[in-house]
């Protein structure tokens, strides 16, 4: 009976080793399922962030293509341009060029019509002087003075067109 008194001792014992140890698993156990449920929550949350930083990532990346394309309209665009700008200045300089040969040109007309102006007055003196028949005088008159309004006419003509020219450039220039 002594045994069985020191091995019911030893059983109580360890029955109320046991019982503690039970205890302290289940405390560990609820603390540990605490936790889970807090790491749950925890990850639920971190989850939702996710989901929603993935969603403004979508967001994101959507404008920054919708801006990648309008940048790259932009540069072709600003590519027309700079094309229609270098066109316009070519025309400025042929415009310019055209000018300068027109004012060229006017002052020939002007130098010719000097000339035949001169001329003119030479065979008039020299019909007064030489007695030429009136008739064939007043021909060659009538001739100079009809290339005289023609060339006249030219002038005229060829001044308009100048100013024409000048007002193109002057308008493109301005464009």
């Amino acid at each position: 009976a002594v045994v069985s008194t020191q091995s019911t001792g030893d059983i109580l014992n360890r029955y109320q080793e046991i019982n503690v140890e039970c205890d302290r698993l289940a405390r560990d156990a609820k603390i540990s399922a605490e936790n889970c449920r807090a790491l749950q929550r925890d990850l639920a949350a971190t989850q939702d962030v996710r989901s929603a930083l993935e969603r403004r990532l979508k967001e994101q990346t959507v404008e920054i293509q919708k801006l990648v394309e309008h940048s790259e309209e932009l540069q072709r665009v600003v590519s027309e341009g700079d094309l229609q700008m270098e066109e316009l200045r070519k025309m400025c300089r042929r415009g310019d060029e055209e000018r300068e040969q027109i004012l060229l040109d006017l002052e020939t007309v002007r130098q010719i019509n000097s000339k035949i102006e001169g001329q003119r007055e030479a065979h008039a003196r020299q019909a007064a002087n030489r007695g030429v028949e009136v008739e064939q005088l007043q021909r060659v008159i009538e001739n100079l003075s009809a290339d005289c309004e023609s060339l006249k006419r030219q002038v005229v003509a060829e001044k308009d067109c100048a100013r024409n020219l000048e007002y193109i450039i002057k308008t493109s220039r301005q464009s």
